[in-house]
């Protein structure tokens, strides 16, 4: 994998494109920033939920606790400073030839990378959930289990932020999931995902 930066993102113009093989399909997603934001959102019930479930689990074993320990501004910085890394681990888990590129969006506080190789559908799915099993779930559920301390109320919030700043990554997950075939391929051009055939399936 060859990681190349390409600075602040302005515009679709920038992202790679890649002539798509016969028959691609396109995923049926948001054709703007904009609106990929709006149905992202609509997961933050997933971590929404698995937050309440683990937040319950440590009232059990620390009866008293509040949510204000996830109000906490270590934990919040600690969440905006593994967004480089959480696309470094999207990054590692494209095939050893391709191309990755990493753009920054400092308004939106956010970062992503892209790259047009071509990728199963497990292996898809497993780049998507990777960053946000490592930096959000993690983090969550040994929160269960940490001391009521400062530092073990940072990790809980950690976990909490960065599994809420994953919704879409969670969106691309459910797409791939839901349209795209087990034994398919897909690829990214631009703004949009495609999935197709391999060559022996199209051919056969």
């Amino acid at each position: 994998m060859k990681l190349i930066y390409k600075g602040v993102f302005q515009d679709e113009s920038q992202l790679p494109q890649v002539e798509l093989p016969e028959g691609a399909v396109p995923f049926e997603e948001p054709d703007d920033p904009a609106e990929l934001s709006r149905q992202a959102a609509k997961f933050a019930i997933f971590p929404l939920g698995f937050g309440a479930g683990v937040y319950l689990l440590r009232r059990i074993l620390l009866p008293g606790i509040t949510l204000m320990e996830l109000i906490h501004p270590i934990g919040i910085l600690l969440a905006l400073l593994a967004i480089l890394p959480h696309e470094l681990l999207h990054a590692v888990c494209f095939p050893r030839d391709a191309q990755v590129e990493l753009f920054i969006s400092p308004r939106n506080l956010m970062a992503f990378v892209t790259s047009t190789a071509p990728m199963s559908r497990g292996r898809f799915l497993f780049m998507s959930l990777l960053p946000n099993l490592v930096f959000g779930a993690l983090p969550m559920v040994l929160w269960i289990f940490l001391p009521d301390t400062f530092w073990g109320n940072a990790i809980g919030a950690l976990g909490f932020y960065s599994a809420m700043m994953g919704v879409g990554d969670y969106l691309n997950v459910y797409n791939a999931a839901t349209q795209m075939p087990k034994d398919a391929l897909t690829r990214l051009s631009g703004f949009h995902s495609y999935w197709y055939w391999p060559n022996e399936k199209r051919e056969g």
